[in-house]
């Protein structure tokens, strides 16, 4: 068989009852790990830094074409954390404002218009959290934003409709943040592994 395929791993579960069950190992290519403080059916990589800061679409990319992983996403901010420190123990650059792309965008653009104003509408979607979603529609944890001017901070010509952690050496700035996907701030990339795909 392909050593792209994911092997299986059969374990007991011994509760009331016993039963038999499955659970996949993380990709046998790329250099792929289990995250301790993350739930147990990821596996997460770090995309070479080496390459430098790249657009959210690059990452996506590059997430989709290993194993069809995706840019990294989290039902809260221990998760998130044990991801950001993992990945400086990785070679993740703690120094500046880059860190990485997480995996929820703003479903609804909220441009400027011609003359360059933001209207009052397009300012309250780029600030409505329920606009987040990950590739599987779910929108992104109230909890999981770095604080109360998240998102929409930004109201000029930027419509940021991606979402990064920043600021990857400094815990301070846990949690995350709404950036262009493409321009001004650009990030590094983390990709997530599902094992039951």
């Amino acid at each position: 068989m392909a050593s792209s395929l994911t092997i299986l791993h059969c374990v007991l579960v011994l509760s009331s009852a016993v039963m038999l069950g499955c659970r996949a190992a993380c990709p046998q290519v790329g250099y792929w790990e289990r995250v301790p403080g993350t739930p147990q059916y990821y596996c997460y990589t770090l995309l070479n830094v080496s390459e430098g800061v790249l657009s959210y679409w690059l990452v996506s990319s590059k997430c989709q074409g290993m194993s069809s992983s995706t840019a990294v996403a989290f039902n809260n901010k221990t998760e998130l954390n044990a991801v950001r420190e993992w990945a400086l123990t990785r070679g993740l650059p703690a120094d500046g404002e880059s860190g990485f792309w997480t995996g929820y965008l703003r479903v609804q653009q909220a441009p400027e218009d011609e003359q360059g104003v933001l209207s009052s509408e397009k300012k309250a979607i780029r600030q409505n959290r329920t606009l987040f979603v990950d590739e599987m529609g779910v929108t992104a944890p109230d909890a999981l934003w770095r604080d109360e001017t998240q998102p929409g901070d930004k109201l000029d010509k930027r419509d940021e409709l991606c979402t990064a952690q920043s600021h990857p050496g400094r815990p301070e700035f846990l949690g995350i943040d709404d950036y262009s996907c493409h321009e001004h701030k650009l990030h590094y990339g983390i990709c997530r592994y599902h094992m039951s795909r």
